[in-house]
């Protein structure tokens, strides 16, 4: 499985190369470059990913969200899940979401 994640990031990379605008090639690179523990690849991708296409590409934020509270950068990862609500608040996952911003603003607000 590994071995064909890194052949779609492969793809995409070669794919932002040719159009770097695109910000769903980009959202899909950052999602491919987590999958393969490039986190400071997959965030710079996500980044642009976002200034590209905000909301339309609100998963980026999730996707920040989740890499960030993995490297235990919980600021930015509150930023970015409060960031995904306000970009997807219908989302399949939001109840989800919002439990976690729960928890980042608990653990945050101990500190």
């Amino acid at each position: 499985r590994e071995e064909r994640v890194a052949e779609s990031v492969a793809e995409l990379q070669r794919s932002v190369e040719i159009e770097p605008d695109a910000a769903n090639a980009q959202l899909l690179l950052g999602g491919g470059l987590l999958q393969l523990k490039r986190a400071e690849e997959a965030e710079r991708a996500l980044r642009r990913a976002y200034e590209l296409g905000s909301a339309s590409v609100g998963h980026a934020q999730l996707l920040l969200g989740q890499l960030y509270t993995e490297q235990k950068r919980y600021e930015p990862a509150l930023k970015a899940f409060e960031q995904y609500l306000k970009d997807m608040p219908q989302a399949a996952n939001a109840q989800q979401v919002r439990e976690v911003v729960g928890k980042l603003k608990a653990s945050l607000q101990k500190k």
